[in-house]
């Protein structure tokens, strides 16, 4: 189906994580919360709210997007440490 969305909404959750913790959780717990978010709602299809077809490579394309979303803030992150020096 559509892995790209998946994805790009994993990336996002990760970073609204970041957001509604205000970087206080470390980048990998807030990658493990992320995940759990986006899983749950894969596994669940859809939290039972909302019409999702489960596909277990979606559970692939969600890690994928919250492994760049740790690559961007890990990269960014050290980029303003030493933006700061």
């Amino acid at each position: 189906m559509s892995y790209a969305g998946n994805v790009a909404v994993s990336f996002s959750v990760y970073f609204i994580v970041r957001l509604a913790t205000e970087g206080r959780l470390h980048q990998i717990l807030s990658a493990a919360v992320a995940m759990f978010i986006v899983g749950t709602f894969e596994v669940t299809d859809g939290f039972g709210v909302i019409v999702n077809v489960y596909d277990p490579i979606d559970l692939l394309a969600d890690a994928l997007g919250i492994m760049i979303a740790v690559s961007v803030d890990v990269i960014t992150d050290r980029g303003y440490r030493t933006s700061q020096l």
